[in-house]
């Protein structure tokens, strides 16, 4: 259905209204993707589309309308637009908004295995290279949603290692460390220290410096706090 160029064939005409027209659209677009602290620039994206003659503000109508509940039982040409628009990482204005809302769709609905392969791979790539607070959330969700052995392991033992905020702690676990260390309750008594120090969620020892982690400790604490979703829905879950 598609030409070599990414164009569809001329005996497959799509309009504005078609998903598969969007997916076309934003397969064609090359934007590199932002980095970790990804701030919200749109020129990039801006630039690109209207190099293609499209309008940035038809895109996120469209893509605004999809992400809306009541998606049919044969949600494929939905599932396929939701799982492009996350890949392209699109960044426009209200962008995050419909990434959200994508994400929730992409949890209710029935993924084949393709699909479900492709999740997967952006759940960890939001582990490892951060996503916006609601879409990383989102991507929790799915994660949980899915139950993958294979994806559950990976978080795992990239989780390995992790140092976290207190507070992240799970409310049991958080009042053990409490009573356990008064070297902990020492360090948070501050308003600022809590962005300073954090608990390493294997030992459960702290309070330890995030100064000098790196991304690194960005990446374990991203997969852990994934694996905390996993395991709130399904309890058992290493």
């Amino acid at each position: 259905m598609i030409e070599a160029n990414g164009m569809p064939r001329a005996d497959q005409i799509w309009t504005p209204g078609d998903p598969e027209y969007w997916c076309v659209i934003l397969r064609r677009v090359k934007v590199q993707r932002a980095e970790f602290k990804r701030p919200c620039d749109y020129g990039p994206w801006t630039q690109a589309l209207e190099a293609l003659d499209v309008s940035p503000f038809a895109l996120m109508m469209f893509a605004h309308a999809l992400a809306r509940p009541g998606w049919p039982a044969d949600a494929a040409r939905q599932i396929e637009f939701a799982l492009t628009f996350l890949e392209k990482d699109v960044m426009l204005f209200q962008s995050g908004y419909c990434k959200r809302h994508l994400l929730k769709r992409l949890h209710q609905a029935q993924l084949n295995a393709a699909q479900s392969d492709r999740l997967v791979a952006l759940v960890k790539r939001a582990v490892i290279d951060g996503a916006g607070l609601e879409e990383f959330r989102g991507y929790g969700r799915c994660a949980a949603t899915l139950n993958r052995s294979d994806l559950n392991a990976w978080l795992l033992e990239t989780a390995q290692g992790a140092v976290v905020p207190l507070w992240e702690l799970p409310p049991d676990t958080r009042h053990a460390v409490l009573e356990a260390n008064p070297n902990v309750v020492k360090k948070y008594v501050g308003r600022t220290t809590g962005y300073e120090f954090g608990i390493s969620v294997d030992t459960l020892d702290g309070p330890v410096a995030f100064a000098g982690l790196g991304v690194e400790r960005r990446v374990k604490a991203n997969a852990w706090r994934i694996l905390q979703v996993v395991r709130r829905k399904h309890r058992g879950t290493p």
